[in-house]
């Protein structure tokens, strides 16, 4: 890949600047004016306070004492050392000292005015040496152009995955923290990854902000924050060069508000992990590819936005854009993302031999120690999906291993017939709204790989994107990773898929909608997998100048174009029928601007036999 380059700056310092391929790419793709959009860069005013009030949030107000209490890093008479902001002179024992003089006095903001401050944090294999900023301290600058902080660090070689090793500018514990109308650029002169802004820490805080930045991340680790509860991101510009990792890693988290923000990046996703109460709102994601992907081992797993694990989500009204991706990606590059891969909980299914208001007995399950352990770990359930009480799911509140019986948190009703099927699961989301976004030239849309509950996909735009794929798999389990579970049976539970528009003006990839059950078990495929799916008021729009193509198969599951809401696919010899897999699946009002012939191997498929042609009754 093409490496930053460095450019002298107005002061002599080196100035890391976006790769000229990506940024070319951009500047070719949309206006300098569309870049500017949400972000502010207009200066704050010299020698007065901030006010908070700007966040935009609730507990916006908890950091108004903080803000009066301003020390200006260059001519604050208190300080002993006071920074020069010339880009010459290392000033992190400046920037550090106006940090431990705000602490002291209770908490304040560090202003940094005007000026290029470069400062060395760096990593080191014992003990790295961070810039650390502890709790009730804000950092300030002019704007995110006129006061730009260089983060130097040599030594990124010597940075390992442990964070004590880490250098940057340090987060950890911190709460009512924030930084403000700065300019943060990484300096790495080494092909390793380095730490430029984070608190990777399972330490829980509150209150943290970042608003009116530009972040540089060179090839370094990504921007990575987690176990928070209050984090708001907004207004921001993050570039990202690195070939190993992603721009942002914003995981673990309760009420997040992400939105208008920018950000630019080859490789990895925006990861948006494991978060609770999560707004992703107006951004802009624009990734290049350099025509490298993960299919063809040139790239590490990348796309848009993955939020797999997350509850209370809304990702409304963002455009992600992707740049010089292989015209036959196909594993990875989705726009936006779930899945369940890449976690070790507790994954089973199999008949239940007795049943009780509150308990689940499998006689012949394999649940221990292992099983113990990881239910501690992640929000698990278990749901019936066969008999009486199918679609039924429960929290699990304890299992006895002795007995293989499981305790829900809330009774069943019905009680589920003895021999029901069971799963064992966590969502991979669930309360989601996916709505009002723009998608284009990803090698895939909005893929759900592993199912979702209450998961809203609304007028969503994607264009040349492939489309709207709602996917569960039934697959034996490997038992190195799970060696207490026998198979994988994934649902997805009361979901709406209404009003998107999804076409193919390129003909590189077909335009879609589908249910896709996936029947990977040698054995056979049994029982509900998907179960109360709205499809309503869609809109496919198949490559005009050849509606009927035909895709390369190796590379596309789903080989042409249009509506496929029963799609029950895989090796397994045994199927139940796509009336028993796919139950309540009402489908109305879609429209498809062209017909499309089928090929004979793809026409079963394209059955809608599963489906009822109306809305769903009122309650």
């Amino acid at each position: 890949m093409n490496k930053s380059k460095l450019t002298p700056s107005r002061r002599g310092l080196p100035s890391i600047v976006f790769l000229v391929s990506l940024a070319s790419a951009i500047a070719a793709s949309i206006s300098s004016a569309e870049l500017g959009a949400g972000r502010s860069i207009t200066s704050t005013a010299e020698g007065g306070s901030w006010d908070p009030s700007v966040l935009g949030v609730s507990w916006a107000e908890d950091f108004r004492s903080i803000a009066a209490n301003e020390i200006n890093v260059k001519t604050d008479s208190r300080l002993s050392i006071k920074a020069v902001g010339d880009g010459i002179a290392d000033d992190a024992a400046a920037v550090a000292a106006a940090i431990r003089l705000a602490s002291l006095s209770g908490g304040g903001t560090v202003y940094l005015p005007a000026g290029d401050y470069k400062i060395v944090t760096p990593s080191d294999p014992k003990r790295g040496n961070p810039l650390k900023v502890p709790s009730r301290i804000i950092l300030r600058g002019n704007s995110a152009m006129a006061s730009r902080i260089f983060v130097y660090d040599s030594s990124a070689n010597l940075e390992t995955d442990n964070i004590e090793t880490w250098g940057g500018i340090d987060f950890r514990g911190s709460s009512l923290v924030g930084m403000t109308d700065l300019g943060i650029y990484a300096v790495n002169s080494s092909a390793s990854p380095c730490a430029v802004i984070w608190n990777r820490d399972r330490t829980k805080v509150s209150k943290l902000f970042f608003n009116n930045l530009e972040i540089h991340l060179a090839n370094c680790r990504p921007f990575w924050f987690q176990s928070i509860d209050d984090l708001l991101v907004q207004k921001s510009l993050f570039e990202s060069a690195a070939t190993r990792n992603g721009p942002v890693y914003i995981v673990n988290n309760a009420n997040i508000i992400f939105r208008n923000n920018q950000v630019l990046y080859h490789f990895g996703r925006v990861q948006m992990q494991n978060n609770s109460h999560l707004l992703m709102q107006a951004n802009r994601l624009i990734r290049d590819a350099q025509n490298k992907d993960m299919d063809g081992k040139t790239a590490i797993e990348s796309g848009g936005v993955e939020l797999s694990l997350g509850q209370d989500v809304k990702v409304l009204d963002n455009t992600i854009q992707t740049l010089n991706a292989p015209t036959d990606e196909h594993g990875d590059g989705e726009a936006i993302t779930t899945q369940n891969s890449n976690i070790q909980d507790v994954l089973d299914a199999g008949s239940a031999t007795k049943l009780t208001s509150n308990t689940l007995s499998d006689s012949n399950a394999l649940w221990g120690d292992i099983t113990v352990s990881r239910l501690r770990r992640y929000p698990e359930v278990v749901a019936i999906f066969s008999g009486n009480a199918t679609g039924e799911w429960r929290h699990i509140k304890d299992v006895d291993p002795q007995t293989k019986t499981l305790s829900v948190d809330e009774a069943w009703n019905p009680v589920p017939a003895m021999g029901s099927l069971y799963s064992i699961f966590v969502w991979t989301l669930s309360d989601a709204i996916i709505q009002g976004n723009t998608l284009m030239d990803n090698p895939n849309g909005i893929v759900l790989w592993d199912g979702c509950r209450n998961c809203v996909v609304q007028d969503n735009t994607l264009i040349n994107s492939r489309g709207i794929l709602l996917r569960t798999v039934d697959q034996s389990l490997d038992l190195l990773l799970y060696p207490q579970g026998r198979r994988e049976h994934q649902l997805a539970l009361n979901n709406k898929i209404l009003n998107n528009v999804v076409s193919n003006s390129s003909g590189l990839r077909p335009a879609f909608i589908a249910l896709d059950a996936e029947a990977f078990a040698p054995d056979s495929y049994r029982g509900m997998g998907m179960m109360n799916v709205q499809i309503e008021g869609n809109t496919i729009q198949p490559y005009a100048a050849n509606p009927s193509q035909s895709y390369d198969p190796r590379h596309n599951q789903i080989s042409q174009e249009g509506f496929f809401p029963c799609f029950l696919f895989g090796p397994a010899p045994a199927k139940d029928p796509v009336t028993s897999v796919f139950r309540d699946i009402h489908f109305w009002n879609n429209t498809q601007s062209q017909a499309v012939t089928y090929a004979p191997g793809l026409l079963p498929y394209t059955t809608k036999t599963c489906v009822s042609s109306s809305a769903p009754a009122r309650n």
